[in-house]
């Protein structure tokens, strides 16, 4: 698919790359790397070969705990804030192809506010320091006309602050290993009505250290996640704006590896199986080859074991045509 001009819908889906590795709303679970509204309207396009340079901004803040009948959990009007964690993505898409697709590899580096290892609802992080880094050494990307398919594997790589139980953490103390694959489509020929889905599985290692409540002492685990993450969009003028609604889907496969004296710390939470479900908006404008923002705003309504609150992501995206505007 030739490109003289860069589409809304690479800058926007090279906006959304920008991953965080924190616990985005202190969940009634183990954390897992992604946060709950990461991709969104072009989840499942690859941008043009080049390099592309995101800076992002994230908040996210939460107040409700809901337990495992899908019930709110009393909490004393307790609530976790996660203010302006920023960020810095590097993703460089080759012209070099494998099976058809372009070959590509994403980078991304944060600062970032204390996650939580454990149940809890604890008031605004105030303390901020490097995060773990995330590593996707292949890629994948298909392009046609209609539709773009995109797959790939990464490492979520366990470089940050962790200490297990302690308030201070800016890492996850675990390895992740992450499978995804996903795709976008164009419903018309003008483009304007687009769908986009990205599945991502996530593989966790044991925690560093252990962690001891009471006279027992664990070696925490999160247990596998599926995410599915996209939106449906609307682009009215063309390549410059693209409007639309972001969802996210999450599903904890496996259970957590807790202590037994969890419970404690929020009776009736327990280790066990979650899942929640968000919608938002979302607005991405481009306003030259290379340059565009996108703003995503996600507010999660519905699950079990996990909390619900609201996210919010700021993106500049800069791509620099190493390889020429062709793909």
């Amino acid at each position: 698919m030739g490109a003289q001009s860069l589409r809304w819908q690479d800058l926007a889906r090279a906006g959304a790359v920008a991953s965080l590795l924190l616990s985005p709303t202190a969940g009634a679970q183990l954390s897992g790397d992604l946060f709950k509204g990461e991709y969104g309207l072009t989840s499942g396009t690859q941008p043009p070969p080049g390099l592309v340079l995101t800076p992002w901004l994230y908040d996210s803040y939460s107040t409700t705990l809901v337990g495992a009948d899908g019930q709110t959990v009393a909490t004393n009007g307790a609530s976790t804030n996660v203010l302006a964690v920023p960020g810095l993505s590097l993703w460089l898409v080759s012209p070099w192809q494998i099976l058809g697709a372009n070959y590509g590899a994403q980078l991304q580096l944060w600062g970032t506010s204390p996650s939580h290892d454990y149940p809890r609802l604890g008031g605004t992080s105030s303390t901020y320091g490097f995060g773990d880094m995330y590593l996707k050494p292949v890629e994948l990307g298909w392009h046609t006309r209609a539709l773009d398919v995109i797959t790939g594997f990464a490492l979520w790589i366990p470089t940050g602050r962790y200490s297990p139980g302690a308030s201070d953490n800016t890492g996850q103390g675990q390895w992740g290993y992450e499978l995804s694959a996903g795709a976008t489509v164009w419903f018309d020929s003008l483009h304007q009505f687009n769908f986009a889905l990205l599945a991502l599985y996530d593989i966790y290692s044991p925690r560093r250290g252990v962690l001891t409540v009471g006279t027992a002492s664990t070696q925490l685990q999160t247990g596998n996640i599926l995410y599915l993450q996209g939106g449906l969009g609307f682009a009215p003028i063309g390549r410059v704006l693209n409007i639309g609604i972001p969802y996210f889907v999450e599903f904890k496969i496996t259970e957590d590896t807790l202590p037994q004296g969890v419970g404690s710390v929020l009776p009736g939470i327990q280790a066990a199986k979650s899942w929640s479900i968000g919608l938002g908006l979302e607005v991405d404008l481009t306003w030259s080859y290379s340059d565009g923002v996108s703003f995503r705003w996600v507010q999660g309504f519905a699950g079990t074991n996990t909390t619900n609150g609201a996210s919010i992501l700021l993106t500049y995206s800069h791509v620099f045509y190493l390889f020429g505007k062709d793909r």
